[in-house]
């Protein structure tokens, strides 16, 4: 089980990795384009925020089918949610 658990956590911080690489490719994308003398905080922090959530939502979606995938045997059944249980 310690194998597993070493798969998922190498998944979640490959999805971290991702989300900081989301975070800086917005901040240079934003400022790139951003115009110098028209330029307020306010609207550069909402820009960055809004195409930050729209790349991490996309981002997601692999992270939420590994998840799934893991979740089940080889033969298609489901692994029991909780490993204590009978």
């Amino acid at each position: 089980m310690a194998a597993a658990a070493s798969d998922l956590l190498t998944g979640w911080c490959l999805f971290g990795l991702a989300l900081l690489a989301i975070l800086v490719f917005c901040w240079v994308y934003v400022r790139k384009y951003q115009s110098r003398r028209e330029s307020e905080v306010i609207s550069t922090i909402t820009a960055i925020f809004a195409l930050a959530v729209a790349l991490i939502s996309s981002a997601l979606l692999p992270v939420d089918i590994f998840l799934v995938s893991y979740m089940k045997n080889p033969n298609g059944t489901f692994k029991p949610y909780f490993q204590g249980t009978t």
